[in-house]
C-alpha cells in the first residue's frame, strides 16, 4: 500500500466524522494533491476536507510576520553591514555574498543556533572550557583543532577572516532588529518565533489535530514545533520508512529517522515497533543503463516508457535529478503516453530567451560610452535562436555586410534601417536597462505562437519589473555592470514551475518532488555521481568544524538526506530503471552513483546492468574521386574562351590543383567557398593584406604618366605617411568608425611588426632609387592577363589565366616583378619542373606564382619585354637581414644564384603550365584527392573528404 494511502486510511478511520478539524503536514505541497485523492478514493459518503498544507505553509501560518522578498532581506542586509563596518562597498558586489550571509542567518535561525556563541571569536584557546562546558570532548576538539589553526601571526587571509567574523554577531543582531521593526522576516526568524513563543506560552495554535507525515531530515526548530504538538496532545506523526535501512546503523538513509527514534523526545514515543519490509521484495527489478550522452538518456527513457505492459499512467514516474534535460525528454515521450503531467521547476538561466537577454546585456556593456557594437555582440543576438523567426532579407543582409566587410565595431547608422527589431535592440537605452529589456520580452511574446516560450517571457517580465521597482524605491544608482550582475543571480535562482493534470498520466518530476509519492514504474535520469548525492557546495561563512559541532547542516547531512529520498523512492516500486552518462566532461564524472553500488553490495536486491551503445565500425576510409562529366566539363569551361573567360584561373588555382585536386574541385568548379570568419586581431591572412594595402596606398599616388619616377626625397616623404596609413588601414580593415578606433590587444603589437616590415622596404627601396614605377596592384583591368593555348580533344581552346601584381618597377635597364611575402615562402628553387612536382614535400608556391606574374608581364600591351626582367620577392623572414637580396634564386647548394632574367626560364615554365591545364581539362583525370595527410591538416573542406 501506498504511504499517502495509509494516511488516509487513517484519518477515515479516526476522523470521519470530524475531518474539518485535521490539519495534515507535509514535506510539500505535492503529496496533499495526492493525498486528497486517496482520500476521496476511500470514502463512500461526502465529508469536510481536512486542510492539507506545506510544513513551510504551515509554521508561517502559526506567525503574524511576513515573509518578505529575498530583494527587500539583502538591501536589509547591506545596510546593517554598511552600518557596522562604514563600508563603502557597492550594493552589487555585495549582493552575491550577502546572499550568503543571508542563507547562513536563516539556518543559524532554523536550528535554534546560539548565535552568539557560534560567532564567539575562540582565538584565545582558555575560553573554551567556560564557553562550550556542554559540548562533548569530541565537538570540543573538533573546535579547538580550527581555532588553534590560527596559531599566534596570523596571515593576511586569517586577519581578513577574524576582521569579518568579530562584525558577524552584530550584523545577526541589528539585522532582525531592522526587520522586526519593519515587522519583516525571513523564513529562520519565522520559525525560530514560532518555536520560542509555543515553548513560552506565547502562542495558542488554533489547530486541533496535526497529522505531520513523510518528514525525514527535521531543523532543530521543525522538530522542536512538531514535538510541542505530540506533548500537547493534539498531534501525531506518521514516518515513511523501511526495516531494512531504518534499523541498520551503517545506512545512512535512516540517520536522522534513528536519531529521532533513539532520543528522549516526544517524537520517539511515535515511531512504530516495526515498519514494512518491501524495500528487499524479491520480485523488484532494477536496472541501470549506460548511455553515452547526456540526450541519449532521454532517448532511451523513451524507449523503456514504450516496453511498459498496460496504460502508463500515474503509477509510472520519470525523475529528473538534471532538468537541464526536461525538454529533450518532452521530445523523446512516446506518443502512446496520452497525459502527462510535469511536476518541477525549469531554470531561467538555462532558457534560450535568457541567453538572448543575456547577449544584450554584453552588448551594452561592452559598447558603453561609444555610437558602435561590437561585432560579437550583434551577432551573437541576430543569429540568437530566439530572433531567428523574426528574420528577414534586411537584418540577412546585415549580417553578410558585416562578416564580409569584417566590420569589427558595427555603427549605429549602419544599424539604424527602420527595422521595428533593429530599432529595439540597437541602442543606448534612455528610460533604463530594464525598460530596454522589457520591451524586448513584450515583443517576443507578441509574436510568439509557443505557449512555453510565452511563459518563459511572462517570469522575465515578472522579475524585471520587481528589479526596475526595487531600484527606484530605494533609490538605487547602478552601472549596467552591476544591474546584470544582479539579473543574473536572479535567473539562475528562478525555476518555471509547469502546471498540468496533477493526477493522472506519466509523472515527470524532480528527486526532490518525489517525497512521499510511491510509484509502480520508475525512470531516473542522470544517476551520475556528483547528481545524485548532488557533489557539495561550499558557500558559507561558517567553517566546517564549527558548523558541525553547532548542529548545522554540512556535507554528511545532505548526503544522508538524498540517501533518505533515493532508498524511500526504490521502497515500494516494482520496476526501476536507472540511467546514467558514461561520458565524462566538463563538470561529469561519467560515473554511475555510490547508491547504485550499495543496493548491490548491501542488499538481496538483484541489480542487472546494461550499455547502450551506437555500434562503431572502423572501415578504410572511401577514396572520393570525382569523374569529369558533361555539367563538370562544362563549369570548367567557364575559364576559356568558349565561354568568353566568364572566369580566370589565378596563381593560387593552380597552386590548389597542384596541393589537391579535389580541392580544386571544390573551390573552383563547384565554388564550394569556405564561410569567412571574422578577424578580430590580426591574423596570418589579415597580417598580409594589411601589408599588402599599405604599400599599394603609399605608392599609389606614383602609379600614373608623369610622376612615376621615385627619389630618395619622395622615398623620405613616403615614410612620414607609414603611420597614417597603418590606423587607416586598420580601420578599413576591422570596420571601425576612426574617432572610435584604438588599437588594443594582440593588434598594438600587429601594428609595431607591420611599421617596421614597411620602413624596412621602404629604406631598401631608397638604396635603389632612383627608380621608375610602372604599376600598382597590376590586375586583369590594367591588361596583366593571359590566354594559354592547349588542346582539348582535338581542338584548341585559350584558357584565361589572371593575377594581381604588387608593384612592377624599372631601374638601370631591367623590369622588376615585385611580390609582398609575409609568411614562411623561400626565394630558391631547383629548376621549373620542380615547381610542379604535386609529389615534392618543398614544392615553391611563391616562386610558381611569380613566374605566372612574369608572364601575364611579358602578354601585357605596350610594354618594353626585350629589357631584361627580374622576380623579387620580399619576404618577412630575410628582409632584415644584413645581406638581404628579394631577387629569386636558382639551383642546389652552392650553385645557387640570383636569377637576373627570368625571361630565360618563362618558355619552360609556360609549357609546364600548359600541360598542367591540358590535364585539368582531360576528361580521363578525375578530381582525386591528395596523397599527403599533411595538407589535410587545415583544409577547410576537410570534414566533406573525411581525411
Amino acid at each position: 500500500m501506498r504511504f499517502l494511502e495509509e494516511i488516509a486510511e487513517h484519518v477515515i478511520a479516526n476522523y470521519r466524522d470530524n475531518t474539518d478539524v485535521v490539519t495534515i503536514v507535509f514535506p510539500n505541497r505535492r503529496a496533499g494533491l495526492f493525498f486528497r485523492k486517496y482520500l476521496s478514493a476511500g470514502i463512500s459518503k461526502p465529508i469536510w476536507s481536512p486542510k492539507v498544507v506545506s510544513i513551510e505553509d504551515f509554521i508561517k501560518g502559526l506567525s503574524e510576520m511576513q515573509s518578505a522578498d529575498k530583494l527587500d532581506l539583502i538591501l536589509e542586509l547591506y545596510k546593517v553591514f554598511q552600518s557596522l563596518n562604514k563600508s563603502q562597498e557597492a550594493f552589487d558586489k555585495f549582493f552575491f555574498w550577502g546572499n550568503i550571509l543571508l542563507q547562513d542567518f536563516d539556518e543559524i535561525d532554523k536550528f535554534l543556533v546560539d548565535a552568539g556563541l557560534l560567532f564567539k571569536n575562540l582565538v584565545h584557546i582558555k575560553q573554551l572550557d567556560n564557553s562550550l562546558d556542554y559540548l562533548n570532548e569530541a565537538q570540543k576538539e573538533l573546535i579547538l583543532g580550527f581555532w588553534t589553526s590560527f596559531g599566534d601571526k596570523l596571515s593576511k587571509q586569517q586577519k581578513g577572516f577574524l576582521g569579518v567574523w568579530d562584525n558577524l554577531f552584530q550584523t545577526y543582531v541589528q539585522f532582525k532588529k531592522r526587520l522586526t521593526e519593519k515587522n519583516l522576516a525571513y523564513d529562520g526568524m519565522i520559525y525560530r518565533k514560532v518555536c520560542e513563543d509555543l515553548n513560552q506560552g506565547h502562542l495558542k495554535p488554533t489547530e486541533e489535530k496535526v497529522i505531520f507525515a513523510g518528514f525525514n531530515a527535521l531543523s532543530k526548530s521543525e522538530e522542536d514545533i512538531i514535538t510541542w504538538f505530540v506533548r500537547e496532545g493534539r498531534g501525531e506523526v506518521f514516518w515513511d520508512a523501511d526495516d531494512y535501512y531504518l534499523n541498520d546503523a551503517k545506512q545512512e538513509a535512516g540517520r536522522y529517522l534513528r536519531e529521532m527514534k533513539s532520543g528522549n523526545t516526544a517524537l520517539s514515543q511515535t515511531f512504530k515497533k516495526s515498519y514494512s519490509s518491501t524495500f528487499q521484495d524479491p520480485n523488484k527489478h532494477i536496472e541501470v543503463i549506460s548511455v553515452a550522452s547526456e540526450v541519449g538518456q532521454a532517448q532511451e527513457a523513451s524507449v523503456i516508457l514504450s516496453a511498459i505492459d498496460g496504460p502508463i499512467d500515474e503509477r509510472t514516474a520519470v525523475i529528473l535529478p538534471n532538468n537541464t534535460l526536461l525538454f529533450p525528454l518532452l521530445h523523446a515521450i512516446p506518443e502512446m503516453v496520452e497525459k502527462l503531467n510535469i511536476t518541477m521547476g525549469y531554470p531561467l538561466a538555462s532558457s534560450t530567451l535568457y541567453g538572448l537577454l543575456e547577449a544584450m546585456f554584453n552588448m551594452q556593456v561592452r559598447s558603453e560610452g561609444k555610437t558602435a557594437f561590437h561585432y560579437r555582440s550583434v551577432l551573437s543576438i541576430l543569429k540568437h535562436p530566439a530572433l531567428v523567426r523574426h528574420h528577414d532579407p534586411e537584418i540577412l543582409s546585415i549580417i553578410h555586410d558585416i562578416q564580409k566587410q569584417n566590420m569589427l565595431w558595427v555603427s549605429g547608422k549602419k544599424l539604424d534601417t527602420g527595422h521595428p527589431l533593429l530599432s529595439l535592440i540597437f541602442k543606448s537605452p534612455v528610460t533604463g536597462l530594464t525598460d530596454y529589456l522589457i520591451e524586448m520580452i513584450r515583443f517576443i511574446a507578441e509574436r510568439s505562437d509557443d505557449t512555453v516560450e510565452k511563459e518563459f517571457a511572462f517570469r522575465f517580465y515578472g522579475m524585471l519589473n520587481r528589479l526596475k521597482e526595487f531600484i527606484i524605491l530605494n533609490k538605487l544608482q547602478m552601472s549596467i555592470q552591476a544591474l546584470h550582475k544582479i539579473f543574473r543571480q536572479l535567473a539562475q535562482a528562478e525555476r518555471l514551475p509547469f502546471e498540468g493534470e496533477p493526477l493522472l498520466g506519466l509523472q515527470v518530476m524532480g528527486i526532490l518532488e518525489t517525497r512521499n509519492l510511491d510509484f509502480e514504474n520508475i525512470v531516473v535520469l542522470s544517476m551520475n555521481e556528483g547528481l545524485i548525492p548532488p557533489a557539495p557546495k561550499n558557500t558559507s561563512f561558517v567553517p566546517y568544524s564549527i558548523r558541525k559541532v553547532f548542529g548545522l547542516p554540512v556535507v554528511d547531512h545532505q548526503d544522508a538526506m538524498y540517501a533518505y529520498i533515493f532508498y524511500r523512492l526504490v521502497q515500494r516500486a516494482k520496476h526501476i530503471h536507472f540511467i546514467y552518462n558514461s561520458t565524462e566532461g566538463t563538470g561529469k564524472s561519467g560515473e554511475m552513483s555510490r547508491f547504485i553500488r550499495q543496493l548491490e553490495h548491501e542488499s538481496s536486491i538483484k541489480v542487472s546492468y546494461r550499455t547502450v551503445s551506437n555500434e562503431v565500425l572502423v572501415e578504410d576510409p572511401n577514396l572520393i574521386t570525382v569523374q569529369k562529366t558533361d555539367e563538370i566539363m562544362d563549369r570548367l569551361f567557364r575559364f576559356t574562351s568558349g565561354q568568353d573567360f566568364r572566369k580566370r584561373f589565378t596563381p593560387t588555382a593552380i597552386n590548389t590543383y597542384l596541393d589537391c585536386r579535389l580541392k580544386f574541385y571544390f573551390r573552383y568548379v563547384m565554388e564550394l567557398y569556405e564561410q569567412e570568419e571574422m578577424a578580430e586581431e590580426v591574423d596570418a591572412m589579415v597580417f598580409g593584406n594589411i601589408l599588402h594595402h599599405i604599400m599599394e596606398r603609399l605608392y599609389q599616388p606614383f602609379d600614373s604618366d608623369g610622376k612615376r619616377a621615385i627619389t630618395g626625397k619622395e622615398i623620405e616623404k613616403i615614410m612620414q605617411c607609414v603611420d597614417g596609413e597603418i590606423k587607416r588601414e586598420f580601420i578599413r580593415q576591422f570596420g571601425a568608425e576612426e574617432k572610435e578606433f584604438q588599437f588594443e590587444g594582440q593588434n598594438v603589437l600587429a601594428r609595431e611588426v607591420i611599421r617596421k616590415m614597411v620602413l624596412k622596404i621602404l629604406e631598401f627601396d631608397g638604396q635603389q632609387t632612383p627608380f621608375e614605377l610602372l604599376g600598382v596592384e597590376a590586375d586583369e583591368k590594367k591588361g596583366y592577363k593571359l590566354n594559354a593555348e592547349i588542346s582539348v580533344d582535338g581542338e584548341k581552346i585559350l584558357v584565361g589565366i589572371k593575377g594581381i601584381i604588387d608593384r612592377i618597377e624599372r631601374k638601370d635597364g631591367q623590369t622588376r616583378i615585385v611580390d609582398y611575402k609575409t609568411g614562411k615562402d623561400e626565394k630558391s628553387f631547383t629548376d621549373i619542373p620542380s615547381l610542379f612536382d604535386r609529389e615534392a614535400n618543398n614544392r615553391n608556391k611563391a616562386v610558381l606564382q611569380i613566374f605566372i606574374y612574369g608572364l601575364l608581364y611579358m602578354n601585357a600591351p605596350d610594354l618594353q619585354t626585350n629589357l631584361p626582367l627580374q622576380a623579387a620577392l620580399f619576404n618577412i623572414r630575410d628582409l632584415f637581414r644584413d645581406d638581404f637580396s628579394p631577387l629569386i634564386q636558382s639551383g642546389k647548394g652552392n650553385a645557387r644564384a640570383d636569377v637576373q632574367d627570368m625571361r630565360k626560364y618563362l618558355d619552360e615554365f609556360s609549357t609546364e603550365l600548359k600541360i598542367l591545364l591540358k590535364e585539368i581539362f582531360d576528361r580521363g583525370v578525375a578530381f582525386s584527392q591528395t596523397n599527403d595527410d599533411k595538407k589535410c591538416a587545415y583544409c577547410p573542406y576537410l570534414g566533406m573528404c573525411n581525411r
